[in-house]
């Protein structure tokens, strides 16, 4: 069968509708179009359509890959994963050249820009005859050939983002690093050398000063716990917050802790006093302050100093 006409399509200039026996008989992308160096005139066969048809589909996968990766650098594990969900190619998307034998049959009905007629072969039309996973690793070399996915490269660069502008501890980013599918060693040896000690060091100072201004209605011993709690959530060493913390400044002179507790001890007061009195009310009280993190001393300190607001009203 001979290639009567070959026309770029009008809505994807990128791919070429092909003709056969004057009729639309279905489209490939560019790069297919020189590499099998389609042109008018030249004979096809069944066997050669098909080879044309499934290398248009493996195109067809990479340039998914491409655009995948126009959103952002990915990881080998990250891309194979996405490549592994595309559809397969079935005999749908094949062509029979028996239906191009005469003007006037059905494949000239077909879209030219959409996909191909179900045609008469073994098997039901909607049965892959090529799947993701029998080209996945062909792209995924296609794109390592051209840098385009380099797990060394995604590592460091990842590290960075992760620490610089998300203030990621190394804890929390080497995990995250495995999830992406990049090897323990490589994972680690990228946190070594982009994460360094002073930038880990810097981003506790940020980090927990942020915090306590957000804290200061909690008591000093209280914040101080909450936020040794929060930079070992956010995957920092304990060691190292440690000695982060001794160049964040966070005092609170005795007027503030007075005023601390007084809010917080009347607040339990009013909420008691209904139902408590004398030793039982200052015991509750007591007990609710230490739960808010004020030491033993201040407590007993206050209470001392409002016994008047312990006695019962009658």
């Amino acid at each position: 069968m001979k290639v009567s006409k070959i026309e770029r399509q009008k809505k994807q200039s990128q791919r070429y509708s092909i003709f056969l026996n004057n009729q639309f008989a279905f489209g490939v992308d560019e790069q297919v179009l020189i590499q099998f160096n389609l042109r008018k005139g030249m004979d096809l066969d069944q066997e050669m359509v098909n080879a044309i048809l499934k290398e248009d589909y493996q195109q067809k996968l990479y340039l998914r890959g491409l655009n995948y990766l126009s959103y952002g650098l990915r990881s080998e594990e990250e891309m194979r994963t996405y490549l592994l969900k595309l559809p397969g190619l079935t005999r749908d998307h094949l062509i029979d050249l028996r239906d191009f034998q005469a003007e006037g049959s059905q494949a000239n009905k077909k879209d030219q820009a959409g996909g191909h007629l179900p045609v008469d072969l073994e098997g039901e039309s909607s049965t892959p005859v090529l799947l993701p996973q029998d080209l996945v690793d062909l792209i995924i070399a296609r794109l390592k050939d051209q840098d385009l996915i380099n797990d060394t490269h995604y590592a460091a660069s990842y590290v960075r983002t992760q620490a610089e502008l998300n203030r990621k501890g190394p804890r929390v980013i080497y995990h995250e690093l495995l999830r992406r599918g990049i090897q323990d060693s490589l994972a680690r040896s990228s946190l070594d050398e982009v994460y360094h000690e002073d930038l880990i060091e810097a981003n506790i100072v940020k980090l927990a000063e942020n915090y306590l201004k957000s804290k200061r209605d909690l008591p000093y011993k209280m914040r101080t716990i909450k936020v040794q709690q929060y930079l070992l959530q956010k995957g920092y060493p304990k060691e190292t917050i440690a000695t982060g913390l001794q160049k964040v400044e966070d005092t609170q002179n005795d007027q503030e802790e007075a005023q601390l507790i007084s809010r917080y001890a009347y607040l339990s007061l009013n909420k008691r006093r209904d139902k408590l009195q004398g030793y039982a009310l200052k015991q509750r009280v007591f007990n609710d302050l230490l739960r808010k993190g004020f030491t033993y001393d201040i407590i007993q300190g206050w209470i001392q100093s409002h016994e008047d607001d312990f006695e019962n009203e009658e």
